[in-house]
């Protein structure tokens, strides 16, 4: 499934899955790693994103730029490692926003970055689906997200 993420006079558009488990697995497999280890990873993601969300949501909540950017920074990074693309792409642009010092642009981007994540977290605590899998790759039980 292809990712088509465009980020357009702000506005966020994307398909395919909160997460392209397929893709970061077949990133692993690329890379000689075992695609194991992309269950760790998101597992990893899913521990550490409501953490994340929280500060994000409380540097916006302050309207503080370098908050939001410091929050927003390592979201991303996440989010682009677990290939959850489009909260990358969304955290990108409150990243950006706070490095402009454009707080209420950030706390406008927020209502959706925050259903972005979730949609993330749904995907991640549901079991695994043939075809959110395709493209060959093995299965692995659900190794459910706490």
């Amino acid at each position: 499934m292809s990712h088509t993420i465009r980020l357009t006079s702000g506005e966020v558009t994307g398909t395919g899955p909160p997460l392209d488990l397929a893709g970061l697995r077949r990133e692993m497999e690329e890379s000689g790693l075992d695609d194991d280890l992309a269950d760790e990873l998101v597992q990893i993601f899913v521990a550490d994103a409501p953490v994340r969300m929280e500060a994000l949501e409380a540097a916006c909540n302050d309207g503080d730029p370098v908050a939001i950017r410091s929050a927003a920074h390592p979201f991303k990074s996440a989010a682009t490692t677990v290939h959850a693309h489009r909260l990358a792409a969304l955290l990108l642009e409150i990243e950006t926003a706070g490095g402009d010092g454009n707080a209420a642009r950030a706390s406008d981007l927020l209502p959706e970055t925050r259903r972005e994540h979730e949609a993330v977290l749904a995907q991640c605590s549901s079991p695994p689906r043939p075809d959110r899998l395709a493209g060959g790759h093995s299965t692995h039980a659900s190794r459910g997200a706490a």
